[in-house]
């Protein structure tokens, strides 16, 4: 049994990007698939991922992936263009999710000028990220596996295309093809 615990979903984008993570540092660990209600229950946040190690516990996706990173010797965000690049893709993506999540309650843009708003936030998000120097050697940094977990997560619940935005299919094209990120694809629906 691992001292380190991930809670949190298959089809979570920020649980996936944690677990890319792990994968890639090669650190033990245990993953607990966690629904709505052990959530709301077991988060301050309410929501996943959140971790057990060992004593420690932390329920940010953000700084899940700080804590990982320094236990493997890595720099999380070393530069304040890696953070603003993070910044913005987190950004995209959680407005994204809000979204999805409000929509399956029914509520749509038809009812509400701030879902609208929030989308034209994720297209002009998208349109940004699209003009930002996407690539890497070897391993991608979190600006850019939070990106691709934006982007696989979108096309995983249909939720937009990104077809037109050339850097980020090159770039996605690139990351598809790593064996951690292919092993931590959302199971089919």
């Amino acid at each position: 049994m691992s001292d380190c615990t991930l809670y949190g979903s298959y089809t979570s984008p920020f649980v996936r990007h944690c677990r890319i993570v792990l994968l890639e540092t090669g650190r033990p660990f245990e993953f607990e698939e966690t629904n709505y209600d052990q959530s709301y229950a077991n988060s301050p946040t309410k929501r996943v991922p959140f971790l057990r190690d060992g004593d420690l516990h932390y329920y940010d996706s953000s700084a899940i992936l700080h804590h990982l990173r320094d236990k493997a010797g890595q720099k999380f965000l070393p530069t304040p263009a890696d953070t603003e690049l993070y910044a913005l893709a987190n950004t995209v993506l959680d407005t994204a999710v809000n979204i999805f999540l409000l929509e399956r309650d029914g509520i749509s843009e038809y009812q509400s000028d701030y879902i609208q708003r929030q989308k034209d936030r994720v297209q002009s998000g998208l349109k940004a990220l699209d003009g930002t120097d996407l690539s890497f050697d070897g391993t991608p940094g979190d600006p850019i596996l939070r990106i691709a977990c934006l982007l696989a997560w979108a096309e995983y619940r249909k939720r937009f295309t990104f077809s037109q935005f050339g850097n980020l299919a090159v770039m996605m094209d690139e990351v598809g093809a790593l064996d951690a990120f292919q092993q931590t694809a959302p199971p089919p629906q």
